[in-house]
């Protein structure tokens, strides 16, 4: 009997232990259901917040790529504009190049007429000293003349052959003076001519005679031209003091 009582309370004891372990078993499943709920609420709510956060990268990324497309873009525009500027910068140092080679040879150019003007002007001034010497050989020959005249109305005594004879001397000295004076401006002239061949010789540049060479013919045409206009007026002048006294002495013989 004590066995079987001893059996009962073991009995008695183990039940009360699994009763005990079956609540807390229990107690534990609702702990562990309640924290299962908790977490998978908290997951979803994490998930959604990834996911969230998942689609704001995406969009992000999107637009970053879409950026990326318009900077490469951009980038081949600055590209090309670059290489256009570099095209225009050596069409301009080529342009640059180019004026700056015309501008050398205008320069030469200039100096090339300043320096023909120069000797332009020298001729033209020597032309009109010439020119005022020949203008006061003119008035001399006037003053002459009229003295001439003055001398063929006061000697009315003296016949035309001898007045004719005085006329055609003094027209004769005048000549004689003016083919000194000829003759002296060809003897400078020939040596102005000399002493620029000698320089020309010295300089030994072609560029440098064949100016010289046109500027000489085109002064011994100019002087040539000039003499050829003296001799005509001289002549006429001669003409005139030869035949003026003898028709003014004709005019005073008939009235």
């Amino acid at each position: 009997m004590a066995e079987r009582r001893v059996a009962v309370m073991r009995l008695k004891e183990d039940l009360a232990r699994l009763r005990n372990d079956t609540v807390a078993a229990r107690e534990e499943e609702l702990r562990l259901k309640t924290q299962a709920a908790s977490e998978t609420l908290l997951g979803g709510k994490r998930r959604e917040a990834l996911m969230g956060q998942q689609q704001e990268l995406r969009a992000k990324l999107e637009e970053f790529a879409r950026s990326t497309d318009v900077h490469k873009a951009s980038a081949r525009e600055w590209q090309e504009e670059l290489e256009s500027l570099e095209r225009h910068q050596a069409l301009a140092v080529e342009q640059v190049q180019t004026l700056e080679k015309a501008n050398g040879r205008l320069r030469e150019v200039a100096a090339e007429h300043a320096l023909h003007l120069a000797r332009a002007e020298a001729r033209v001034k020597r032309f009109e000293a010439r020119r005022s010497q020949t203008k006061a050989e003119v008035v001399k020959l006037q003053q002459q003349l009229s003295k001439q005249a003055e001398t063929t109305n006061v000697c009315t005594t003296v016949d035309g052959p001898s007045k004719t004879e005085a006329t055609e001397r003094a027209a004769s000295i005048i000549a004689h003076q003016h083919h000194s004076r000829v003759a002296n401006s060809k003897k400078e002239r020939a040596g102005s001519s000399k002493a620029a061949r000698a320089k020309q010789m010295c300089n030994g540049t072609q560029r440098s005679n064949k100016p010289n060479r046109k500027e000489s013919e085109e002064a011994e045409e100019v002087w040539g031209l000039e003499q050829k206009w003296q001799v005509t007026l001289l002549f006429l002048l001669v003409l005139v003091i030869a035949l003026g006294p003898y028709l003014i002495a004709q005019l005073l013989d008939r009235s």
